[in-house]
């Protein structure tokens, strides 16, 4: 399967219905992190590019800086 194809079928109900939700973010990021880091440089450009979609949501959603903040800190993880 595509990796493009698996993070949209995985991921983009997900993040979208789970932007306001602090908990689901988190979850997100980590499983991402995760996915970024199997060795698949394809599987990780798209970690790479949902975890961006799904921080953009969450910035819109989320109404505390704190828990942006929060966020940013996590998607970080997957980035590097």
């Amino acid at each position: 399967m595509d990796p493009e194809d698996l993070m949209d079928d995985a991921f983009t109900a997900i993040c979208r219905d789970g932007a306001g939700l602090f908990e689901v973010g988190v979850r997100i990021q980590k499983n991402l992190a995760l996915l970024a880091r199997l060795g698949n440089d394809d599987l990780t450009k798209a970690a790479r590019r949902y975890s961006s979609l799904a921080l953009e949501q969450s910035d819109f959603a989320l109404v505390t800086t704190f828990h942006k903040e929060a966020l940013r800190k996590l998607a970080k993880v997957v980035e590097e």
